[in-house]
């Protein structure tokens, strides 16, 4: 079960993310003839009216059909985030991050995921790659400060990443708490 705290900021996330595959659609797909962009087009359809699940067939298959990902990833992710796919997401994610790792609003959600899902070692790695690719990421400063604390009780390294976040972000959603995280109380 996804943690309440970073469900919401899933959510928040989802809306942040982004090499077309042209695979042939079965013979007996009655899909096999509607063109990519229509099928994703009905795929945004269902998700309006929240029928998730063929959403992200369509968007599959659209992206199966030539659609470009670039396009279709962030309603695909927001999709199965909004399904509680949560696992199916950081699938769908990470395929695309092996061909697009310069991606920081995928990575960044793909990490805040994993942890939600408990996948600590997983989620350090992504948001540590946030972090050299956009050293000032605030979200990811305080999302690894989080999970430094609560995930691997190392008081220190959550007070660097914190000690950052507010830095970045004084004033931000989460400086009170990144406030009472540090080891030194630290004055706005």
């Amino acid at each position: 079960s996804m943690r309440p705290f970073v469900f919401a900021a899933v959510l928040a996330a989802a809306g942040a993310c982004a090499s077309t595959q042209n695979r042939e659609m079965p013979a007996g797909d009655p899909l096999a003839r509607v063109a990519a962009r229509e099928l994703y087009q009905q795929a945004v359809g269902f998700a309006q009216t929240g029928d998730l699940v063929r959403a992200e067939q369509y968007f599959v298959a659209s992206l199966e059909r030539g659609m470009d990902e670039r396009v279709v990833m962030p309603t695909l992710i927001r999709t199965c985030v909004s399904a509680s796919r949560f696992r199916a997401a950081v699938g769908y994610a990470t395929h695309y991050l092996e061909r697009h790792p310069e991606d920081v609003p995928l990575r960044f959600l793909t990490g805040t995921i994993l942890a939600g899902l408990g996948e600590n070692q997983s989620a350090r790695r992504s948001f540590e790659d946030v972090l050299r690719r956009s050293e000032r990421h605030a979200g990811a400063h305080y999302n690894l400060a989080t999970l430094l604390r609560d995930g691997y009780n190392d008081p220190r390294g959550a007070d660097e990443h914190f000690r950052q976040y507010l830095a970045i972000e004084p004033t931000g959603a989460h400086a009170e708490e990144a406030r009472a995280g540090l080891l030194n109380t630290v004055t706005p």
